[in-house]
This record gives structure tokens, sequence and C-alpha cells, in this order.
């Protein structure tokens, strides 16, 4: 829903050559899918960076003393950790 957001974050990695990995939480919530009987979309509304250590092929998340604090704000705006 935040395509500036996805767009920043696909930009940078861009602009480093594409040759650097990096990782975002991705922030939404689900949603009955209406296109198949039963079915669930997930709907993100946001991406959070938190600190990583990029290689080529991969990367890791580092400890982040802020996730706290974004995992509540995220909570009070109805939304949740859906993914990465």
């Amino acid at each position: 829903m935040n395509t500036r957001e996805v767009s920043n974050f696909v930009s940078y990695w861009m602009q480093q050559g594409c040759s650097i990995q990096r990782g975002g939480l991705l922030y939404g919530y689900y949603a009955e899918d209406p296109n198949y009987e039963g079915g669930v979309r997930a709907i993100i509304e946001a991406i959070y960076e938190p600190p990583q250590q990029g290689e080529v092929s991969s990367f890791e998340f580092l400890y982040d003393e802020n996730q706290g604090m974004v995992d509540m704000v995220a909570e009070a705006l109805s939304l949740e950790r859906i993914g990465w």
C-alpha cells in the first residue's frame, strides 16, 4: 500500500548495483481474498529495515534495540509483522 517505502527499499538496493542483499520486515494484516473460496491474502502496509549485514548472496538481521518499539507502534496501528 505504501509504494514509496517499497520503492525506496528497491532503489537503494539498485544503487548498490544489486550486489548487496537486503531484508526488510513486512507489516500489514490478513484479509479475505474474494478471488478464492476460503482464501486469505496478506496486505502489506509498511516495511521496516532493521540493522543488518548484507553480503552478495545473503543478509543477516542484527540485534535491533528498537524492535520492541517498532512492534508496539505497528500494533497501535492495527498492523502485525507478517513476513520479511
